[in-house]
């Protein structure tokens, strides 16, 4: 790992603004825009589940340069996607939803998405996690890929149908994994 540069937990939660703008930096240049950009949300992108996450970040003690999060579910009440098959194969323990990953476009780190997915896995375990759920957009070979990497399967094509907030829906798959 390059010693200017940390992959680690989000301790100061005053810091979040720094992710929630950062969001907004990362997606305004990529096929979100037309969905998460700085004219809709000026003071940066926060949803329902950033309180109660765990915030993963790459930082050089400066400025984060990317980030993801770690949410916890008891039941899919409250779970993003709604009407996908065999969820309830997976949903009986306390399940997470390892997303929002996002990077400054200046930032180039090698292998710092393998890097956030096995601490992700690794903050599942310590918090008694049976299963880990990850999603990926269609156009990201690369994050399906790491997916398959980490012994993700793939469990379902996700579309603007199973999202439960619709303004934020994006096409891609959604991949499960087995916390050992």
């Amino acid at each position: 790992m390059n010693n200017d540069i940390e992959i680690k937990i989000l301790k100061d939660k005053t810091k979040l603004t720094e992710v929630y703008n950062l969001r907004i930096r990362a997606w305004e240049n990529s096929i979100s825009s037309n969905i998460i950009n700085g004219e809709k949300y000026p003071k940066g992108f926060k949803d329902e589940y950033d309180e109660d996450s765990i915030h993963l970040i790459a930082s050089n003690n400066i400025q984060i340069m990317s980030a993801c999060r770690v949410t916890f579910f008891k039941n899919t009440s409250n779970f993003p996607y709604i009407n996908l098959p065999n969820m309830k194969n997976f949903t009986d323990n306390v399940f997470a939803l390892i997303g929002r990953g996002v990077r400054d476009k200046n930032f180039h780190f090698k292998n710092a998405q393998y890097d956030f997915v096995k601490l992700a896995l690794e903050v599942c375990k310590e918090n008694g996690v049976k299963y880990a759920f990850g999603h990926a957009y269609n156009e990201n070979i690369y994050m399906q890929n790491l997916m398959d990497n980490f012994n993700f399967k793939f469990l379902s094509d996700v579309n603007y149908d199973n999202y439960r907030d619709k303004s934020i829906a994006y096409p891609g798959k959604l991949f499960v994994v087995e916390i050992i």
